[in-house]
């Protein structure tokens, strides 16, 4: 584990340890300034370098917490775009990561060899009943498009997050429930797998590579250029929120994690603790309606026996929920990274994070533990959040090997998180990363190992089987397949073979 727990290191271009098997190391021939201009000359798209005009803007990452200088950062146009790149970075044995909304929480969607940006492949058109959508396209992006139809997919609420991204890591969100994940409604994707082969996927076609992109984490198998999905009719939303005294916490979390599993799959409820710089504490529940259900919130009460010390309940449009979920009443074009639209306000604070799936309820004990981490984060100045995420219904429905995401048993999700301002200091992160880490030993007990490949988290004793469970041996029967040399590589990469295992 790195000595700085506030900037973790990326690993040596081309290198990954995985359990004691090292994989995915190339050998790096000199690049010439010739070199890389007769890549330029071969896009459609754009090519930047150090000290080029957009390149600091370019190259950084969602997670400020994250210093990457990449050797160059391409914008692809279109699919021969990436071919091109692909076929590059394998000459000249350069590391490569394609990216989307650059939202990774481990850093890995930018390479310290070549950023493959999508960005600009990002149309969305729509079918009978799907939409395709392009593999450079954000949520925002594609919800505004989706919804001029009064259509929509079950996704995220964070505006810049990337739809590759999500969708490949499995994609959790505010209507799971009601319509699965995101991968669940995934019907074909186009990849570009290391081989320079464009490979249309699907249950029919390359079904091993389909499965595996349903759940199996983004940056494992291929370059996703394109996504089709089956879309759903948007309808109008009663939106609750619910806040109890932080003395009630514990009676809070324990009649919510009983009540919201069992609710019908219309509706779906977030349970957030938060530690405050300020110091003090709170215990808040978002809840989702699809519909009209003005009464949903009272059952909430109910369950727990104590009246909240705020309620508040409204019937609002689907736009209106998922403008508002996304934090911002500004315009789609205002809720992107900050350069990369003109009017762009979001910033890119430095964080850190972990995260859990609960298959059984916490008994008293363990919602004492958690309750009392809460308190002890406030104590420590804060900030710090516990986001509990209601699941199971259409989620749970689907066999936990039918995809490659495995956690179709959680009853519910838990996020741990700590945001900062931009140029925070490392030893800031670094006492959040510990707290972090006390949290997940603290619901070991319950949650297990667990843990969403959405929310990478570097500092994983065991990542592969965190994140993939049971799924893991065919995950690795599928990159030794599809890429058998590691060329898609990265600190939590998905390895080719077993440690132990024979080369193919």
């Amino acid at each position: 584990m790195p000595a700085s727990i506030g900037r973790p290191s990326h690993p040596p271009p081309g290198h990954h340890g995985w359990c004691g098997l090292t994989i995915g190391r190339m050998n790096q021939t000199r690049t010439t300034s010739t070199d890389w201009s007769g890549l330029a000359r071969g896009l459609d798209g754009t090519l930047l370098r150090p000290g080029e005009e957009g390149y600091g803007v370019a190259r950084l990452p969602y997670n400020s917490r994250f210093e990457v200088h990449p050797r160059a950062v391409v914008f692809a146009q279109g699919v021969e775009d990436v071919r091109e790149t692909l076929a590059f970075a394998r000459r000249h044995g350069l590391p490569l990561a394609a990216r989307s909304g650059s939202h990774s929480y481990g850093g890995w969607s930018t390479s310290p060899g070549i950023t493959l940006d999508l960005g600009r492949m990002n149309a969305v058109a729509t079918g009978a009943g799907t939409a395709t959508i392009g593999g450079g396209a954000l949520l925002i992006d594609a919800y505004d498009a989706l919804l001029a139809e009064n259509l929509s997919i079950p996704a995220g609420s964070c505006p810049t997050v990337g739809i590759a991204g999500l969708t490949l890591g499995g994609g959790l969100g505010s209507v799971c429930r009601a319509y699965g994940l995101t991968c669940d409604r995934l019907v074909s994707a186009v990849v570009v797998t290391a081989d320079g082969r464009i490979r249309q996927c699907s249950a029919e076609r390359e079904p091993e590579l389909f499965w595996a992109l349903r759940g199996g984490g983004g940056g494992n198998f291929g370059v996703v250029t394109g996504f089709t999905f089956r879309t759903h009719p948007t309808t109008e939303v009663t939106r609750a929120s619910l806040q109890w005294s932080w003395r009630d916490a514990a009676r809070v979390v324990d009649a919510w994690q009983r009540w919201a599993p069992t609710r019908p799959d219309e509706e779906w409820s977030c349970l957030g603790l938060s530690a405050e710089p300020t110091g003090g504490c709170t215990v808040a529940v978002s809840l989702y309606v699809l519909g009209d259900g003005p009464d949903v919130a009272d059952t909430l009460v109910a369950a727990v026996g104590i009246e909240p010390v705020e309620q508040r309940s409204e019937v609002i449009s689907y736009r209106e929920m998922i403008m508002s979920m996304t934090g911002s009443q500004g315009t789609v074009s205002q809720l992107h990274l900050t350069g990369r639209t003109p009017d762009a306000v979001l910033d890119r604070p430095p964080f850190v994070a972990a995260s859990n799936f609960f298959p059984v309820h916490l008994p008293a004990a363990g919602i004492r533990a958690l309750v009392a981490a809460v308190a002890r984060r406030a104590a420590d100045g804060g900030p710090g959040y516990v986001l509990l995420d209601s699941l199971r219904g259409a989620v749970g429905r689907v066999a936990p090997d039918a995809t490659a995401f495995v956690h179709r048993d959680a009853l519910f999700s838990a996020q741990y998180h700590c945001m900062f301002d931009p140029g925070t200091p490392a030893a800031a992160l670094d006492r959040a990363a510990r707290w972090l880490r006390g949290l997940r030993r603290a619901m070991r007990p319950w949650a297990g190992d667990s843990a969403y490949v959405n929310y990478a988290d570097p500092y994983l004793d065991d990542y592969a089987r965190a994140y993939y469970g049971a799924n893991l041996p065919r995950l690795v029967a599928v990159k030794a397949a599809y890429d058998p040399d590691g060329f898609f590589d990265f600190p939590q990469a998905v390895p080719p073979r077993r440690a132990g295992a024979s080369p193919r």
